[in-house]
C-alpha cells in the first residue's frame, strides 16, 4: 500500500489528507480530517469506505472528491 499526506485549505478549512492505493483492493483510498475548533480528531471525518458505490480505481474519483 501507498499512502501519501498533505494538508491543504478546503472551503477555508485546514484539512490532513491521506491519499494512497491499497494493492490487495486494487483501488484508491482518501480519508479526510478537518481542523476542529479543540484540534484534530484521532479518526478521519471523511473515508473513501463510506462511499463503496464510487469507483476508486480511478484515480478521478479521490479528484472529484476533494473538489
Amino acid at each position: 500500500m501507498s499512502r501519501h499526506l498533505l494538508d491543504i485549505t478546503l472551503g477555508g478549512r485546514a484539512v490532513h489528507v491521506a491519499i494512497g492505493w491499497d494493492r490487495p483492493m486494487q483501488e484508491f483510498f482518501l480519508q479526510l480530517w478537518f481542523e476542529q475548533a479543540h484540534g484534530w480528531d484521532d479518526a478521519p471525518n471523511y473515508s473513501s469506505l463510506a462511499e463503496p458505490r464510487r469507483d476508486w480505481k480511478d484515480f478521478g474519483a479521490v479528484i472529484a472528491r476533494l473538489a
